[in-house]
C-alpha cells in the first residue's frame, strides 16, 4: 500500500508540474508585428470583407422574397448592419492589438428598395 501512495503521489506531482509549464509557456516571437502584422491585417480585411459581401447577398436575397412586407425588410436590414458591425468590431479589435490602423468607408447598397449603410475596411498603416 505504502509504495501504491508513493507513485500516486510522484505521478500527481509530475501531472502538476507539467500543466504548469504548460500554461505559463509563451510563444517565442510573439504577435507579429510592422509589415508581417499589415500583411496579416491585410488578410484579416479581406476575410471580413468577404464575410461582408455575403451578408449583402443573404439579405438582397431574404429581401427579394419579403418585398411586400415592410417589416420583414426592417428585421432584414437590422441583421445586416448587426452583422456587419461585429465583423467590422471584432476586425478593428484584431488590428488594435497589432497597433495597425483599419479605415471604414461606408458605402450604400440597396436591400428592399431602402439604402443602408454597410463600412467595408481597409488597412490604413501602422
Amino acid at each position: 500500500m505504502r509504495r501504491s501512495r508513493k507513485v500516486a503521489v510522484l505521478i500527481t506531482v509530475l501531472v502538476v508540474v507539467f500543466l504548469v509549464n504548460a500554461a505559463f509557456c509563451q510563444a517565442q516571437g510573439g504577435p507579429p508585428s510592422g509589415a508581417d502584422a499589415v500583411e496579416l491585417l491585410e488578410k484579416k480585411v479581406e476575410t471580413a470583407n468577404r464575410q461582408i459581401n455575403e451578408a449583402i447577398e443573404r439579405a438582397k436575397a431574404r429581401a427579394e422574397k419579403k418585398v411586400d412586407d415592410p417589416d420583414e425588410i426592417e428585421k432584414i436590414i437590422e441583421w445586416l448592419k448587426d452583422y456587419t458591425q461585429r465583423i467590422a468590431d471584432k476586425t478593428i479589435e484584431f488590428a488594435e492589438k497589432r497597433a495597425v490602423i483599419v479605415d471604414c468607408k461606408h458605402e450604400t447598397v440597396i436591400i428592399g428598395g431602402e439604402e443602408v449603410t454597410i463600412d467595408p475596411m481597409r488597412v490604413a498603416g501602422y
